[in-house]
């Protein structure tokens, strides 16, 4: 496993519970949150449309 591995569980989590993209941004000290988008987008699909 490695620690990307648990980054990108923690966003499924999160986008299974609701928690806005935003937040997640924040938590993960991505610069905006587009980067977090362009990542987890297919996770995040309410919010990134």
């Amino acid at each position: 496993m490695r620690w990307h591995d648990l980054r990108h569980f923690y966003a499924s989590v999160c986008a299974s519970e609701g928690i806005d993209i935003h937040d997640v941004s924040v938590w993960f000290g991505h610069a905006n949150v587009s980067i977090t988008q362009s990542t987890y987008v297919h996770l995040f699909k309410r919010s990134a449309l």
